[in-house]
């Protein structure tokens, strides 16, 4: 076959055309042919996942037989079993190292060899038959691990004999047909994105759940998880079926004799080709091949030195994420847990991966589209991909070294926390790639047409890294567990000098980001159209690209912009044409304030013509005489904060010091005198379960805001419904039937809801519209519910510690650190850290409140010219000026609360013991409290949203607040939107789903400090906690915009008229009482 081109047969007889980006476009697939894709995805992925964590097991417990069958028969139980705590020991703990490590290289090694032949085929046979190619390495590598692990026969050895099927397909083969197929399901470039995210979004779901599930079936059998990996894999068989056809999807193409053409065969699987039947009968399968590896050089050899430079930092990055696969073993060895323990560890890191990833990314990604021209030129997108990659990738450099020198596991779970927010690095890198700074030298030649190669080339170069990485990861830890010590670190650092080498190598410079700038104040009618020099500056030292020149060798060109105005903001009206209705040149006057002595809408309001020169938000809501208010709230919060830290410094170290004692999993505590290593478990899980249903809580609120109050009167209903009756089943006559109480009380409420649901939707829309068009909201959330988390995770441990550390008895922690232990100083340091505990999370809540408020407040008064940095402004506020103002109202909320927590444990306690007139009193007296925790919570929902615009004393602004919202009569709109209570019950159900879980999981694991049920209301009312608390802290933005329009309204509604039509016409058409209470 001539080199110089290549040909492609069209199927059913259609003539060839030449592939062109102008040309008609193929046949698409229909709409829901990515759904049996990602089926296949999520079924391989979860298969996987599901083998990966048992394998370090069963290799394990294959390795500890034959050496204490050697060394030390008598620690060989009758059936051949070894406590899985002896298994830790260096030389069981290296074998197990090279063998895994021997496992993971044969199976890349056959996987990036065959990547280009399997292509080949691929086009040949069809991509279907590829991939059901690729399971079958998949099920064999499964079943053969099971047989050498089971069977003593077959010498271990020979487990490594199972990855060497991967030259029939593994990861890189399936990864690009996969993405290739994709891709080509659509001509749309936001749908394929919109595809491609959903792909990767199956890889966070397979994180999350994968080793949690591995973890929970293996402690009940150890071959039952990869017995489930099977079954997937059988199951993925017919789902290749369900895939569409290549030939339905346009492969109708040729190629020119170009040598610039060539580049666009595959390398790997491509959507629009099959092999080149014309010349099949002169061509070898090995001359199609060596074309395919011309075809690679001359992609990179037509692309800017850039794409080398991004090519060699995935191969660097991909060889330092080698020690991902380690971390199972790495912390079962270290910290001698359980795998099944350290499988729990892995999927809580996993839910920072997956927020972060599907929250908090995609919501940077949207501000740095939307926040200005800026961002609409390509190289400033290009500087802001590569800042964030370097962020990540710094903070993967700092996450694996706090890991490799955490000397604790309870210092290792920040540090995995912290390690899990470099793992949107592929994000911005692979971003890169559509980037004009890597795009192909030639003019004329077509960028998408490469897209797909460019993709595969990538994941043949990440492939080629992890090939490198995975002998050279193990060898780094079979050398540090001969070392001991901090030493075991030893992979981490190596990855931290991998790492580093990419962040040294990506520094970018700053002269056309600041020349931009100075041109487009210089010339602001001017046209700033990119220049042909696209050079990212990727190079060492930010030397590479820095030729930004005014002119001549320019990078930006001024154009004059004949026949065109200067540009205007968003939603401006066309000039000389008065804004929603608003005369040209008149403004409504202030008259003055009706109310006592509130202070004047923001002194430039001027209703809807506010396009003039954007002001910070410090300027526009100005605060006269600005001073710390109630600073000595603020100190008391601090004390409490460091009182926290102390008591859980001294029980951790406590806890520490015993471990042994109490057990390193969730099976294995000897302790019988209070909470131990079970208990901690416990509360991951609960965390994740409260973290993961809050996020997906606010997903439904802002996606379906109407259905969402039904949703969540319903879940309410039917799952207080269920766990009654689950409470009646087991015989908790008491609590079954205040749960049935409970529901019909909750039947009741959503009755009468109903007639108002109309109104609270379009106050949640609202609120989910603006939230998704200013400021960093959502990102403000997410950053809280993060922190949020973390708090309760600290919480859950601390509140273990301090049972293992004072609890009197038989207990060896008695003696350690400072302290004695006896009963009450259990209660009243219990006491302290779950009062600091609310005060803190409150604190977190409210301040998070007061800066989304500062946000919906300058849209409320400046929707069409919003301060600048409103969101940091707001947040500068509530961290100075109203810090203690905060804290005071946080404090106020965290005794009644405390004291609420007393109470339901006091309840829960009586109702075990049967005493029924205990039960009642407290019963009555929680009800009290709630009431007033709902008076206190509904004051200072407004009087912090005042406080964030005007900076005033906590009492000061709840008395002003207050009686405003009483003399507008927009205390009728309040109680007239169900907002508050429905993302209340949307809190509780989320508590209710966590007390659930502890008590299940109690239950099930059966612990030896709760053989008597005496920790079981306790555990119950602290996970509901919880779960409480994160949620009412993820929710906090969509009540948060709700009262600031409602505040707003009271003080200035005439702003809501002029500055917000439609939202005036809308309110007044579902709840026209609305024109009486505003003008009241």
């Amino acid at each position: 076959m001539d080199e110089e081109g290549h040909i492609a047969s069209v199927d059913d007889g259609l003539e060839a055309t030449r592939v062109s980006r102008h040309g008609p476009s193929p046949p698409r697939a229909p709409k829901g042919a990515i759904w049996p894709l990602l089926a296949l995805l999520l079924a391989v992925q979860l298969a996987w996942s599901l083998y990966q964590l048992p394998l370090n097991r069963v290799v394990e417990r294959r390795l500890c037989r034959e050496y204490y069958g050697t060394h030390d028969p008598t620690m060989v139980g009758p059936d051949g079993s070894v406590d899985e705590e002896l298994c830790k020991n260096d030389e069981i703990q290296q074998g197990l190292a090279w063998v895994l490590g021997a496992m993971e290289t044969a199976w890349i090694v056959g996987d990036f060899v065959m990547t280009i032949p399997l292509g080949f085929m691929a086009e040949k046979y069809g991509q279907k038959a590829i991939l059901w190619l690729n399971l079958t390495p998949r099920i064999f590598t499964i079943a053969w691990a099971l047989i050498v692990g089971f069977c003593e026969d077959l010498p271990l050895a020979a487990i490594v004999a199972g990855p060497i099927l991967s030259i029939l397909g593994g990861d890189c083969v399936f990864s690009s047909i996969a993405y290739a197929l994709a891709a080509s399901l659509t001509d749309d470039y936001v749908t394929r994105a919109t595809y491609f995210g959903w792909m990767s979004s199956v890889s966070y779901v397979v994180n999350l759940l994968g080793p949690g599930v591995a973890a929970l079936t293996m402690s009940i059998k150890l071959w039952l998880p990869p017995f489930l990996a099977i079954c997937l894999l059988l199951l993925a068989i017919p789902t290749v079926l369900l895939l569409p056809s290549t030939n339905m999807i346009g492969n109708s193409t040729s190629f020119s004799t170009d040598h610039n053409d060539e580049q666009r065969q595959p390398l790997i699987p491509s959507p629009i080709l099959k092999a080149q039947q014309a010349q099949k009968a002169q061509s070898s399968v090995w001359r199609s091949i060596r074309d395919r590896f011309r075809a690679l050089r001359f992609i990179v050899a037509s692309h800017p030195r850039n794409l080398i430079l991004l090519l060699a930092s995935f191969l660097l990055t991909a060889l330092a994420s080698s020690d991902t696969k380690l971390l199972a073993q790495y912390i079962s060895k270290r910290y001698h847990w359980t795998f099944a323990s350290a499988g729990y560890l892995l999927s809580a890191k996993a839910v920072v991966n997956f927020l972060l990833l599907t929250l908090v990314i995609p919501k940077i990604l949207q501000f740095t589209q939307t926040t200005g021209a800026l961002r609409s030129q390509p190289e400033v997108s290009d500087r802001v991909n590569v800042r964030y990659a370097r962020i990540c990738l710094a903070v993967s450099v700092f996450g694996a070294l706090a890991i490799a020198l955490a000397g604790t596991i309870w210092l290792l779970f920040p540090s995995l926390l912290f390690y899990a927010l470099g793992s949107a690095l592929p994000v911005f890198t692979l971003s890169l790639l559509k980037s004009p700074s890597v795009s192909p030298k030639q003019e004329d030649q077509a960028h998408d047409s490469t897209e797909t190669h460019l993709f595969s080339i990538v994941m043949m170069v990440k492939t080629l890294g992890s090939l490198l990485g995975a002998p050279l990861i193990a060898f780094l830890w079979v050398r540090g567990i001969a070392t001991g010590g901090s030493a075991m670190g030893t992979p981490y650092y190596g990855r931290d000098n991998a790492s580093a080498i990419v962040v040294n190598s990506s520094r970018v410079g700053t002269n056309s980001n600041d020349e931009y700038l100075i041109l487009k104040r210089l010339a602001p009618h001017y046209f700033i159209k990119p220049s042909q020099d696209r050079d990212l500056a990727w190079g060492a030292n930010g030397n590479h690209g820095k030729t930004s020149r005014l002119r001549g060798g320019s990078r930006y060109q001024m154009q004059p912009q004949y026949g065109q105005p200067p540009p205007q903001a968003y939603g401006q009206p066309p000039y000389g044409q008065p804004p929603y209705g608003q005369p040209p040149y008149g403004q409504p006057q202030y008259g003055e304030p009706q109310y006592g002595q509130p202070p004047p809408p923001p002194p430039d309001q001027d209703y809807g013509n506010g396009y003039g020169e954007k002001t910070d938000f410090d300027q526009t809501f100005k605060i006269e005489g600005p001073k710390w208010n109630d600073l000595w709230a603020g100190i008391l919060f601090l004390i409490v904060f460091l009182g926290f830290v102390a008591v859980s410094g001294i029980s951790l170290q406590g806890y520490a010091a015993t471990r042994n004692y109490n057990g390193g999993g969730i099976y294995d505590g000897a302790r019988s005198v209070g909470l131990n290593t079970n208990t901690i478990i416990m509360f991951m899980f609960v965390l994740c379960v409260a973290t993961v249903f809050s996020y997906c809580y606010v997903l439904l609120a802002r996606t379906f805001p109407k259905q969402f109050i039904w949703v969540t009167g319903i879940l309410n209903i039917v799952f207080g419904l269920v766990t009654a009756i689950y409470m009646l089943y087991q015989k908790s006559y008491a609590a079954g039937i205040i749960f049935l109480v409970f529901v019909g009380f909750l039947i009741f409420a959503f009755i009468t809801w109903i007639p108002r649901i109309p109104f609270s939707a379009l106050m949640l829309r609202t609120a989910v519209d603006v939230s998704k068009s200013y400021g960093h909201v959502y990102m403000v959330s997410a950053l809280g519910g993060l922190l949020a988390t973390v708090l309760a995770a600290w919480y859950s441990i601390t509140f273990v510690a301090v049972y293992v550390k004072y609890s009197p008895g038989e207990n060896p922690a008695c003696s350690q650190g400072a302290g004695g232990c006896s009963s009450g100083t259990v209660t009243g340091l219990l006491v302290f850290i779950t009062f600091a505990m609310y005060w803190i999370s409150e604190w977190l809540k409210n301040t998070i409140h007061t800066t989304i408020s500062g946000v919906y407040g300058s849209w409320y008064f400046h929707p069409h010219n919003l301060p600048q940095g409103a969101t940091r402004g707001a947040l500068k506020r509530s961290l100075t000026y109203g810090f203690g103002s905060i804290s005071l109202g946080s404090l106020i909320v965290a005794i009644i609360n405390s004291l609420r927590q007393l109470c339901s444990v006091a309840q829960r306690s009586e109702a075990t013991d049967g005493n029924i007139f205990g039960y009642i009193a407290f019963l009555i007296l929680g009800c009290l409290l709630a009431i007033l925790d709902w008076a206190v919570e509904f004051l200072n929902r407004y009087a912090f949203s005042y406080i964030a615009l005007y900076g005033k004393p906590y009492i000061e602004a709840a008395k002003d607040t207050w009686k405003m919202i009483k003399d507008r009569g927009i205390d009728a709109l309040v109680n007239e939107c169900l907002i508050g209570p429905v993302l209340g019950f949307g809190a509780i159900f989320v508590g209710y789903a966590c007390g659930l879980l502890g008590y299940l999981y109690v239950t099930f694991t059966n612990p030896a400090y709760n053989r008597g049920g005496d920790y079981t209301a306790v555990i119950i009312a602290f996970s509901f906690l919880i779960g409480l608390q994160i949620c009412s802290i993820f929710t906090t933005p969509l009540s948060s915009g709700i009262d600031t329009i409602f505040v707003g309204a009271a003080w200035d509604p005439q702003a809501l008229m002029a500055n917000h039509p439609d939202l005036y016409r809308a309110m007044v058409e579902v709840y026209p009482q609305v024109q009486v209470a505003i003008h009241a």
